[in-house]
């Protein structure tokens, strides 16, 4: 028997490796595009694919501050329209404002 064939010996899993592989970034792909599509996240599908349980972990923090960013956008809204019902800002300035906050 020759010692070099058993140094190679692991190329014969090499399809099962990638077969592996293949799956698991399917599966956590398919759960990232399950979360993002709940959440209203595009391309979720593609950081579950890549990274796998590290993408699954960045579709998490995505969904979190996505939803945090809109109630700042509410907030901010809402503290500029008392600023224009108390006359501190006039009509312009209120629609210039509000066109920046919404277009965050």
């Amino acid at each position: 028997m020759n010692k070099m064939g058993n140094n190679f010996d692991f190329i014969y899993n090499v399809p099962y490796i990638i077969q592996y592989l293949l799956i698991a970034s399917f599966f956590w792909g398919v759960v990232c595009s399950a979360i993002g599509r709940r959440n209203k996240i595009k391309g979720c599908f593609l950081w579950g694919f890549l990274l796998r349980f590290i993408g699954f972990i960045v579709v998490l923090v995505m969904c979190l501050t996505n939803g945090r960013e809109n109630e700042n956008k509410y907030e901010q809204l809402e503290k500029l329209s008392k600023l224009k019902n108390s006359g501190a800002i006039s009509e312009e300035e209120f629609e210039t404002e509000k066109r920046k906050i919404l277009k965050k």
